[in-house]
């Protein structure tokens, strides 16, 4: 074996066989170099959007979450409400209520969703963190306040500091056939009080208030639509999503962060894996210029070839000469493609010096950037895999039997 790699770093590195095709060699290690930084760089980003917006998400969605089957909303019973309290690992239980209401402030109307909560919610989430302007109020027994998104104050340009009420109607659940249309929808109003920024769509679809206001609006005694559950923070989250569902029966679906999002991280996923087989088929094209310089060294050192069999070398190992020497290639470009991306990652979480356009309207200025392990093993592995095959067809084609 030390025939091969012997002769093929030779053809690599030597300074004397400084040729034209050992400039294209050299050619080739760099594509591979970028376009493996490349990987490394763009999938990182990406891991970084991935991780700031479940970070948003985990603000506003509670560890799990109890729905009905059938039906928006269901009554709580005290037994089954002490059931869950009971069951380890359940740090607190939320009760909410939400359905779809318009919403009218001064001359601008929107649909959203209104969602009453107990005073056990904000313990339930961050939803505190996620205050944009103004304050959450803790007493709703004079005035009715709420928390509306960041996207539907823009939209109805709601400002906080004003005492202009917004104006809320719901369709009556058990209204009657009527031919004045006001009489079919229950009408409210709440003072906005705080304006709250998670994401996009979150932000323009929820108004947050009081539980009982919530009834009130929606025609409602004593039920709620959900649930919400915080979990102690050494607690296995599926064994006790399984406790709790086996606890609450057929009847009842718990979900956990990852199945109330469910779409969006698949999409995310989807994104992910899609972003990787564009940047893999970049990779692929700059392998070709690997078998090129291969196919051009195999044809330049023919006396070499030549020179090999009479001297007694068999014809595995001549083929192992110029193999070896696409697997170094190979393995070069991905060492320093590793570390170059690695280090650009690098530098942009210490320094986030590649903002973002119009960073004064983000949560974030920089593009936030996170390396996983996993990205650098798979991308090497995807790198070896290619330069394998880059390396033997044009052995196998111009060294024959």
């Amino acid at each position: 074996m030390r025939f091969p790699i012997f002769i093929a770093s030779r053809y690599l590195f030597s300074a004397k066989t400084r040729t034209a095709i050992n400039i294209i060699s050299f050619i080739s290690l760099a594509g591979v170099m970028f376009c493996t930084a490349a990987l490394i760089i763009v999938l990182s980003v990406f891991n970084g959007f991935d991780g700031l917006i479940k970070s948003l998400f985990n603000s506003f969605d509670p560890d799990l979450k109890v729905i009905p089957i059938s039906g928006k909303v269901f009554v709580p019973d005290s037994v089954m409400s002490m059931r869950i309290k009971n069951l380890k690992g359940i740090k607190y239980v939320s009760a909410v209520l939400e359905d779809n209401a318009m919403l009218k402030y001064r001359d601008k109307q929107h649909v959203a969703t209104v969602k009453g909560v107990d005073s056990v919610y904000y313990m339930v989430n961050g939803i505190d963190t996620m205050i944009y302007e103004g304050e959450r109020m803790r007493d709703y027994s004079i005035f009715n306040y709420g928390m509306v998104g960041q996207g539907i104050a823009y939209h109805l340009s709601i400002n906080v500091s004003l005492s202009d009420p917004l104006h809320i109607y719901a369709p009556r659940r058990l209204a009657k056939l009527s031919s004045n249309p006001e009489e079919a929808f229950e009408h409210k109003y709440l003072f906005p009080s705080a304006t709250f920024s998670v994401e996009q769509e979150t932000d323009m679809k929820y108004v947050i208030t009081d539980l009982i206001y919530a009834r009130e609006l929606f025609g409602y005694s004593n039920e709620v639509s959900a649930f919400e559950i915080k979990l102690d923070q050494k607690v296995n989250t599926n064994h006790t999503q399984k406790e709790l569902q086996a606890l609450l029966g057929p009847s009842f679906k718990v979900k956990n962060r990852y199945q109330q999002q469910e779409l969006f991280y698949k999409i995310m996923k989807s994104e992910k894996f899609a972003i990787y087989l564009i940047l893999s088929f970049i990779l692929l094209i700059a392998f070709f210029n690997v078998s090129g310089s291969l196919a051009m060294l195999l044809i330049d050192k023919k006396t070499d070839i030549s020179i090999f069999k009479h001297l007694g070398a068999e014809l595995h190992e001549i083929k192992k000469v110029f193999f070896l020497q696409g697997i170094m290639i190979s393995f070069l470009g991905a060492l320093t493609g590793l570390i170059f991306g690695g280090f650009v990652c690098w530098l942009q979480i210490q320094f986030g010096f590649i903002e973002l356009a119009g960073a004064g309207t983000f949560i974030i200025s920089a593009y936030p950037v996170e390396m996983r392990f996993t990205d650098f093993v798979g991308v090497v592995i995807t790198v070896m895999a290619m330069g394998t095959l880059a390396s033997y067809l044009p052995v196998r084609w111009f060294i024959s039997d």
